[in-house]
């Protein structure tokens, strides 16, 4: 028996529409780009970044399978259990490290003097984030939305844990084509092939945006 098996708290799986994640990809890159524009103090310090520096800001399987048993008693003593709701939330504050460690980075690189003239010229905080900070900083703010996009898109684990029917995303809805009756290869396949498309699809609209965020401040 596989593991996901294992961890399914005995429920049966049946056809559910898939729900929507662009919730919490967009309040948390929303939530992050405001955080880290706050902890980017001008001008920036060097960064000695390290991968064991990084490998907080994502939650792999081996995190996920220990923190599934008490994410499922919170979600059902919060009554948030198979809700949109709750996998919004949950998206939301697993991918916002990712967001504020990212765009951390890409608001210290921006150019001080641009921010001192438009505080000269009167901007309030707010006209400053929004006409000056936010243009400078979207390749890095497209790179890392995309990023979150891509991490919540192919999620599984822990949705077909925190569900049943009513709030399945698409990579949980494809298990429900392996049923009693045997496993159907071919609506499995086309649902795996409409699922990566979409994500597929972004990234190579927006693959300039892509490399200039990922590329933004490795040269200096």
């Amino acid at each position: 028996m596989k593991l996901y098996e294992l961890l399914a708290f005995g429920r049966t799986r049946v056809h559910a529409p898939p729900a929507p994640s662009w919730n919490a990809n967009h309040i948390g890159s929303d939530v992050g780009s405001q955080n880290c524009h706050a902890i980017a103090p001008p001008p920036p310090p060097p960064l000695d970044v390290t991968v064991s520096e990084t490998a907080v800001v994502t939650l792999p399987s081996p995190v996920a399978v220990p923190v599934i048993v008490p994410l499922y008693v919170v979600f059902k003593n919060l009554a948030l259990f198979d809700t949109h709701l709750g996998l919004i939330l949950l998206y939301t504050t697993v991918n916002l490290p990712l967001v504020i460690w990212m765009m951390r980075s890409f608001f210290a690189d921006l150019p001080y003097e641009t921010i001192e003239a438009a505080r000269i010229d009167g901007a309030t905080l707010l006209q400053e984030f929004g006409y000056v900070i936010l243009p400078l900083a979207l390749p890095g703010l497209m790179a890392t939305l995309l990023l979150c996009v891509i991490f919540t898109w192919n999620e599984f684990f822990i949705a077909f844990n925190l569900t049943i029917t009513q709030a399945s995303p698409l990579s949980v809805f494809i298990v429900s084509f392996k049923t009693s009756e045997g496993l159907f290869w071919a609506k499995m396949s086309a649902a795996a092939t409409l699922t990566a498309l979409p994500v597929v699809i972004a990234g190579w609209v927006a693959q300039r945006q892509l490399v200039r965020g990922l590329t933004a401040g490795a040269v200096k």
